[in-house]
C-alpha cells in the first residue's frame, strides 16, 4: 500500500514539474541597460557637480580663513611688534579660529545633507525603476505561460550563483529589456511632442 502510494506521489510530482514553466533573467543586466536608469545616473551626476562646485566655493572660503588664520597667529608671536598689536592680533587670531571651526563644520554638514539627499534621491529612482522591471517581467511571463521567473545574476551567501545552468532558450532578459527601453522612449516622444 506504501509502496502504490509513492509510486502515485511521485507521478503526479513528475506530472506537476513538468508543467512548470521557468524563465530566467539577468536584473543587474536589465537594470544597467535600461535607458530609464541611465538617464537617472546622468541626473544624479549633474546634481553632484552642482553640489561639488559648491563645495569647493565653500573649501576656498575655509583655505582663505585658514590663511588668515595662519598669519594671525604668526603675527601674533611676532616680537617686533608692540605687546598691545601682539595683543590685538591674538584676539583676531582667536576669533578668526573660531569662524575656521565654524566653516569646517558647514562644510562638514553641507557634504553630509547633500550626500543623504542624494542617496535618499537615488534610492527612491532605483525603487521606481525596479518596480517597472518586475512588472515587466511579470507581464511577460503571464503573457508567454511562465510560472516562475528566476534572477540569474543574484548569488547565495555562499557567493555562488542563484541560477547554476539554464539553456538560452528560457532567458527572458533582452526581451525584457527591449520591452521597457520602447516603452521608456516611447514615453520620452508622447512627453516632447
Amino acid at each position: 500500500m506504501k509502496k502504490l502510494f509513492f509510486l502515485i506521489l511521485f507521478a503526479c510530482s513528475a506530472t506537476l514539474c513538468a508543467q512548470q514553466k521557468i524563465a530566467v533573467v539577468d536584473i543587474q543586466k536589465i537594470f544597467s541597460g535600461y535607458d530609464k536608469t541611465k538617464a537617472l545616473e546622468l541626473k544624479i551626476n549633474e546634481q553632484v557637480k552642482v553640489y561639488q562646485e559648491y563645495a569647493a566655493k565653500l573649501l576656498q572660503e575655509y583655505r582663505t580663513i585658514e590663511s588668515e588664520c595662519k598669519r594671525l597667529r604668526d603675527d601674533s608671536m611676532n616680537l617686533t611688534l608692540s605687546e598691545a598689536e601682539r595683543e590685538s592680533r591674538k584676539r583676531s587670531f582667536i576669533s578668526k579660529s573660531e569662524e575656521l571651526k565654524r566653516k569646517e563644520l558647514e562644510i562638514n554638514e553641507y557634504n553630509r545633507s547633500r550626500q543623504k539627499l542624494l542617496k535618499e534621491q537615488f534610492d527612491k529612482k532605483r525603487a521606481e525603476v525596479i518596480a517597472e522591471i518586475r512588472q515587466v517581467i511579470s507581464n511577460k511571463c503571464m503573457l508567454e505561460g511562465w510560472t516562475m521567473a528566476l534572477d540569474k545574476s543574484g548569488v547565495t551567501l555562499n557567493d555562488m550563483p542563484v541560477v547554476l545552468y539554464s539553456v538560452s532558450s528560457v532567458d527572458i532578459t533582452k526581451s525584457v529589456l527591449d520591452d521597457l527601453n520602447r516603452a521608456y522612449r516611447t514615453g520620452k516622444k508622447d512627453k516632447t511632442e
